[in-house]
């Protein structure tokens, strides 16, 4: 009777720490040599944290024009490539432009940003986004490879080079941010 209960409890543990690996990568380890991947389970925690909608004069660095751009902050404590992820400004077209493969700029460092410039460029590189932001208002969405969303927002008008953001970093209020600040925390 003992061993049927502690089956129980066990079998009952694995059922609910199942459910609870909704969002996380497989982290391959050189020692497999199935072909499948051997959970290591890091936890993703990648934000939707600051963009600018309407962009006249606030630089990117790298750049030499005034792009929209969203930024993302990866709260893990694991990189993440972001190829594959898909990120929109239309929460009812989830697919809208999937971040592709095949470049090392896709790649979040863990406690960094990333800048996805909504620039309506894609021939610029991967991290192009097909759209550009609407300074009066609309969505944006975050969606990891399967599609299921890990992040979004619905803002209305912006004001012309004040980037919106969350503070503190990843999980603070959404809010009008006095200095535009991507790639580094906000203030």
């Amino acid at each position: 009777m003992k061993i049927k209960f502690t089956l129980l409890v066990i079998t009952f543990c694995l059922l609910m720490m199942s459910a609870c690996v909704k969002d996380r990568i497989f982290i391959p380890n050189n020692n497999n040599t199935s072909g499948k991947p051997n959970p290591t389970d890091t936890v993703i925690k990648l934000y939707l944290n600051e963009f600018l909608a309407s962009n006249n004069t606030i630089s990117v660095p790298g750049y030499t024009y005034f792009p929209d751009w969203i930024e993302i902050y990866n709260a893990g404590s694991q990189d993440v490539n972001l190829a594959g992820y898909y990120i929109t400004d239309d929460l009812t077209n989830r697919e809208k432009y999937r971040i592709p493969s095949g470049s090392a700029s896709t790649i979040i460092k863990a406690k960094a940003y990333l800048i996805i410039l909504a620039d309506d460029s894609v021939a610029l590189g991967p991290l192009h986004a097909n759209f550009s932001l609407s300074k009066s208002g609309e969505s944006i969405g975050l969606y990891n490879p399967s599609k299921v969303g890990i992040d979004s927002i619905t803002y209305t008008i912006q004001t012309t080079d004040k980037t919106f953001g969350r503070l503190p970093n990843g999980n603070g209020n959404w809010q009008e941010c006095t200095v535009p600040s991507p790639n580094v925390a906000n203030n």
